[in-house]
């Protein structure tokens, strides 16, 4: 999915733009914390994982999935994509 076309649905969805870009760092960081990561394979790289969560803003909300790799040669996840499941 093109950033440009994930940038339009956050704005179209939870009103969410780049000037808020804090705002759902931070609403991303709390729901991995609070939400189950769910394995869904491996690559060359390393293992995936999804974490899907329910986001607010201004009266809106939208399910939100988060996609992570973990490396083979690191024990932590990165961020690989976010973006508004329609």
């Amino acid at each position: 999915m093109a950033s440009k076309h994930k940038a339009h649905v956050f704005k179209s969805t939870l009103n969410i733009t780049a000037d808020h870009h804090l705002l759902l760092k931070e609403t991303i960081l709390a729901a991995v914390l609070s939400n189950e990561a769910e394995f869904s394979g491996s690559n060359q790289q390393g293992n995936l994982y999804t974490v899907d969560f329910v986001m607010v803003n201004e009266g809106r909300q939208a399910t939100v999935r988060t996609a992570w790799i973990v490396f083979y040669n690191e024990s932590f996840p990165r961020s690989v994509s976010s973006y508004v499941k329609i």
